[in-house]
């Protein structure tokens, strides 16, 4: 699954919502005053360039988590339910021991 991070304009009436085509891109965009949105588990090879920056993050662990708790899928019944058991849904692999 390919990851792309967003980040959001402040300095508009209304804030739009934008790609930067990838994680590495996010830097770019660090110093014109935006919030960053992105997949905190794959952003640590830029993190100090933006901690440098000091821009506004949201960096959460699990970004598929956040897209599927969002409103976009509020309606769908079979996400819904899938979130709501997810124990159910994950697979189960045997364990092999070395000796």
């Amino acid at each position: 699954m390919k990851y792309v991070k967003y980040f959001i304009s402040r300095r508009r009436k209304r804030n739009k919502v934008r790609t930067s085509h990838g994680n590495s891109n996010l830097s770019k965009y660090a110093k014109k005053g935006i919030t960053l949105i992105g997949d905190g588990a794959a952003i640590g090879p830029y993190m100090y360039d933006l901690m440098l920056s000091k821009a506004e993050l949201f960096l959460p662990e699990c970004f598929e988590w956040l897209l599927l708790h969002s409103p976009v899928f509020a309606e769908n019944k079979e996400v819904q339910e899938q979130l709501a058991h997810t124990s159910q849904a994950c697979r189960s692999f045997p364990v092999f021991h070395r000796r």
